[in-house]
Formats: structure tokens, sequence, C-alpha cells
């Protein structure tokens, strides 16, 4: 009897785990990864528009709709 006991004191909680927390935690991490995608893509579009005001800023003339002469 005690070894029945201790084998489902072992064996439920894996159970439980695999049927319930593992699949919660797959695509909680999926989506986490796709926050991190979307995220660095639109840093390197920020960068990118970035780079366009500081060639904007070199045009003469331009530069003083930017605070600059």
């Amino acid at each position: 009897m005690k070894l029945i006991v201790w084998a489902f004191l072992i064996i439920a909680p894996l159970w439980f785990y695999m049927q319930y927390i593992q699949p919660v935690m797959v695509s909680a991490v999926d989506a986490m990864s796709q926050v991190q995608e979307q995220g660095a893509a639109v840093n390197a579009q920020f960068s990118q528009f970035g780079d366009a005001v500081k060639q904007l800023q070199n045009i003469p003339g331009f530069g003083q709709y930017f605070g600059q002469e």
C-alpha cells in the first residue's frame, strides 16, 4: 500500500505538469519570443528613421526646421 501511495505522490505531480502546465508554458514562451522579434523590428525601423533625420539635417538650409542652423 505504501508503494502505491508513494508512486501516486511522485507520478501525480508529473502528470499534472505535463497535462496542464507545460502547454501553457510553451505557449507563453512562444508569445514572448514573438514580442521580442517585433520589438527588434520596431527598433530597427526607428534606427532607420533616426538616420534619415540626420541626413535631412545635413541638407543646407533644411537644418533650421530641426533647430539647427
